[in-house]
């Protein structure tokens, strides 16, 4: 994917990028490398971490299933999963900016 840097305007193709914060704080960002401005992207932590594994791991049941029941239940366990994520990567944000 290319962007344009909003400091120099200058185009390039996103290399995401992992620098740890604190004991399992982790900041993923990338940077312009033509005048090495940094965006962050989002923080992530170990709680947040699992429920990403926990969503992945969900989503390959459900392309195994054909029981619609079943494949409801997931859904709603993902979507409450997602809801939390969405919670605990904003406090993150607001935490270390």
């Amino acid at each position: 994917m290319n962007v344009h840097c909003d400091k120099c305007q200058e185009e390039f193709e996103i290399s995401m990028q992992k620098t740890k914060i604190e004991a399992d704080v982790e900041r993923n960002y990338f940077s312009c490398p033509h005048c090495s401005a940094e965006y962050t992207s989002f923080y992530t932590n170990k709680s947040i971490r699992n429920k990403q594994v926990k969503i992945r791991n969900l989503w390959s049941r459900i392309r195994k299933m054909k029981n619609v029941k079943k494949i409801d239940n997931i859904q709603g366990q993902i979507d409450e999963l997602k809801k939390q994520l969405a919670a605990e990567l904003h406090e993150l944000k607001t935490k270390y900016e």
